[in-house]
């Protein structure tokens, strides 16, 4: 497999076949002088209106194959942060900012509806009369296949397991297990062993009295998750593994190795009674066997 990649006067790099790419715009705020650069961009495959904002430098966003951003949606990243998202995931308007060296994470097939907002920080320091920070930033996590609802906002340290969904208008700060559905400003889980699909769009004009009296779902197993000790893939391992990563292209290497080629579907699926078991991951350097092609420099705002 052939990667191309491109460079600026920065050291800026993308990586990607961007003739797959539509309507993509990447901005690096700061040049070297000001403490900029250094900055990856990687597009695995084909996405759609991708908008990103790099403020400093050695900040990775990785973006999988059928990625699609509808409206407004924008990425901003301050230096030594990190943003992923997964294979065939949707986002509608809304923002993800990783700032505070924190990372914003999420897998494939996720679904986000209208202006969600994830943000790993609150953009201003709080302390106590002891003048010790109390409200440091922390890194968000989303799982495969989770839906997050019209307004939904996840702050730092929200985790959400696979197949799982977050109600509009809801506010997460804390853990959600896989196939639940927590709603609410605090959120509380208001029902368990659920699962969601995409075969039911009701923004369409079929939907007459004729069709919603007959409809019958295509129900699947397919979004019902499992945990799995040997094929788990612990959140707090990739901040760990990230957090050791000094660059911006060892994390991307480490990404596309642990994550990208991982297609367990089990591999973020975790309930209240599992028992994860804590051991090193065996992780084979797929990276290396790409054929990235030298790079061609590239302007651009």
């Amino acid at each position: 497999m052939s990667i191309n990649s491109y460079v600026d006067v920065n050291n800026n790099k993308i990586y990607g076949d961007l003739s797959l790419n539509q309507n993509v715009n990447i901005q690096c705020v700061y040049p070297v002088s000001a403490g900029g650069g250094a900055n990856i961009a990687f597009f695995a495959g084909k996405s759609s209106n991708v908008k990103i904002e790099f403020h400093g430098a050695n900040s990775l966003v990785f973006i999988g194959d059928n990625v699609v951003f509808h409206g407004e949606v924008k990425l901003r990243l301050v230096s030594d942060s990190v943003v992923y998202i997964g294979d065939n995931t949707t986002i509608v308007d809304g923002r993800i900012d990783a700032y505070e060296t924190k990372n914003v994470f999420i897998g494939n097939d996720c679904m986000f509806s209208n202006d969600v907002l994830l943000t790993t920080t609150d953009s201003h320091g709080i302390y106590n009369y002891e003048n010790n920070r109390v409200n440091h930033a922390k890194s968000i996590y989303v799982g495969d296949h989770c839906w997050l609802g019209m307004y939904a906002k996840c702050l730092k340290g929200s985790k959400i397991h696979s197949g799982s969904v977050l109600g509009a208008c809801s506010l997460l700060t804390k853990k959600i297990y896989s196939n639940q559905i927590w709603a609410g400003n605090p959120t509380k889980m208001v029902k368990n062993d659920s699962y969601w699909q995409r075969d039911l769009h009701v923004n369409t004009n079929v939907w007459t009295r004729e069709t919603i009296k007959n409809y019958k779902p295509n129900f699947s197993d397919d979004f019902k998750y499992s945990f799995s000790a040997e094929s788990f893939l612990d959140f707090d391992f990739i901040e760990a593994s990230l957090d050791k990563l000094e660059t911006a292209q060892s994390k991307l290497e480490f990404l596309y190795n642990a994550v990208y080629c991982n297609n367990d579907k089990n591999r973020f699926a975790l309930f209240e009674d599992s028992k994860p078991i804590s051991k090193a991951k065996k992780i084979q350097n797929k990276f290396s066997k790409l054929d990235i092609l030298e790079p061609l420099s590239i302007n651009y705002s």
